[in-house]
């Protein structure tokens, strides 16, 4: 039988274990042992083994007819590289867009699905300009001066989701990672261009697995 992911569900292997990001659920989760070994054997070679009926009771596969898309972790280009910025002060270039581009996302959060959110950024303006390095510098030197003025509840999430709005209402373009470790299970959230980190440290985002981008 030929088994698709079911809408919405992302994954990736985090040193030797299945972790799932479920975008709808707004949550992260891994799986019993067998089950992962089940499911990583399915996602490498496509033959089916008995634990992928529990995988389908739990509605992690979804039987499809006929040929199925490849089930396949994420593919998302790993960051090699920082603008290694420290903070400085607030009194900086773009420093008042950015606190307002934060507030917003600290709403946005508050009052919204994380689907829905996503799929605002998504749709909301599409790039008509090249990307230019010396705005993602001042972007990133407005971030880290403002930093301390951040709530830390989901500090990562909100200012990321305001970087790429700032990113993206300038006509530029720029990707928001979602990474997880297994080891300790947590998660961790940067926005990049190409192989650049642009409101994280390297260092920062080294441990984490990316499983998900917008």
């Amino acid at each position: 039988m030929a088994y698709r992911l079911r809408n919405g569900l992302h994954f990736c292997v985090s040193e030797g274990r299945t972790i799932f990001f479920d975008v709808p659920g707004d949550r992260y989760f891994a799986l019993k042992p067998e089950w992962d070994s089940a499911f990583q054997k399915f996602s490498q070679d496509e033959k089916p083994v008995p634990e992928l009926a529990e995988l389908e009771r739990a509605r992690i596969l979804i039987p499809c007819d006929g040929a199925c898309a490849p089930i396949r972790p994420a593919a998302i280009e790993r960051a090699t590289r920082d603008f290694g910025l420290n903070p400085s002060s607030p009194f900086v270039r773009y420093a008042m867009r950015s606190i307002l581009c934060q507030l917003r996302a600290i709403v946005w959060l508050r009052l919204s699905s994380f689907e829905v959110i996503i799929n605002r950024l998504g749709t909301r303006h599409p790039a008509n300009t090249a990307n230019r390095a010396e705005d993602f510098v001042g972007f990133s030197q407005a971030f880290a001066a403002t930093a301390p003025l951040r709530p830390r509840h989901r500090h990562c999430l909100s200012s990321s989701i305001a970087y790429v709005y700032m990113v993206r209402a300038s006509g530029m373009e720029a990707t928001m990672v979602m990474g997880v470790s297994a080891q300790p299970f947590s998660a961790h959230c940067w926005v990049q261009s190409g192989d650049t980190v642009l409101n994280d440290r390297l260092e920062n985002i080294r441990p984490f697995q990316p499983i998900f981008c917008v």
